[in-house]
């Protein structure tokens, strides 16, 4: 097996039944329950060079735990997940790209700033990881399969490329993720520039002796 596409019975299950017209003979799918059995998601990853996590919402605790999996595995991960107005196709993860799905959600907390509210947001999701809102657009499925195609198929970069496309505008925007210290795929400390503003911060207040 080739690409396996792990998803929930909306979106995630409509780009599953797209993405054989674009890749043919390579993928096969399987539904995931909100809260797979480890054991059972382990038996269905087994064999799968790369593995998709495609799904209707953001659902961080779920999307890492996929991602936790897939590196036993020593596979790729690409995750395509409908967040909000817009599809995000990646961060790309190889066995040796240096950042994770956890390090995803942090940087985009740590842009997202204080007055921000996707904790709630994503706790939210996280607890209800299917049910409404619900619904998808066939052209969004269809600019996210040929996304998620071009992926797949690129070579092996040590970067963690993911792209946000914004179907209603037809707008696509590309960046390179960088991974926080200490993550589980890193194989030495990251320069001390690169590290979250937040871990930084929470190391300074520790030091001091402040409560958050």
């Amino acid at each position: 097996m080739d690409i396996l596409v792990l998803h929930d019975d909306d979106f995630g299950a409509a780009l599953a039944a797209r993405l054989p017209a674009t890749l043919p003979g390579r993928v096969a799918a399987a539904r995931l329950d909100d809260w797979p059995d480890p054991d059972a998601l382990d038996q269905l990853i087994a064999g799968a060079r790369h593995v998709v996590f495609a799904w209707s919402r953001p659902v961080p605790r779920l999307e890492t735990a996929v991602d936790r999996a897939v590196l036993r595995h020593r596979a790729t991960l690409l995750p395509v997940v409908a967040e909000a107005m817009s599809v995000r196709v990646g961060p790309r993860l190889t066995p040796d790209t240096p950042a994770t799905v956890d390090c995803y959600y942090r940087r985009r907390a740590q842009r997202a700033g204080a007055h921000a509210r996707l904790g709630t947001v994503h706790e939210y999701f996280d607890d209800h990881p299917a049910g409404e809102p619900a619904g998808h657009l066939a052209a969004t499925v269809a600019i996210a399969a040929a996304a998620a195609a071009g992926f797949l198929t690129a070579g092996q970069p040590g970067e963690a490329r993911l792209a946000l496309i914004h179907p209603h505008t037809g707008l696509s925007t590309s960046s390179v993720l960088l991974g926080v210290h200490g993550n589980a795929r890193s194989r030495a400390p990251f320069p001390p520039g690169q590290r979250t503003f937040a871990r930084l911060r929470g190391i300074v207040r520790d030091a001091m002796g402040v409560s958050a």
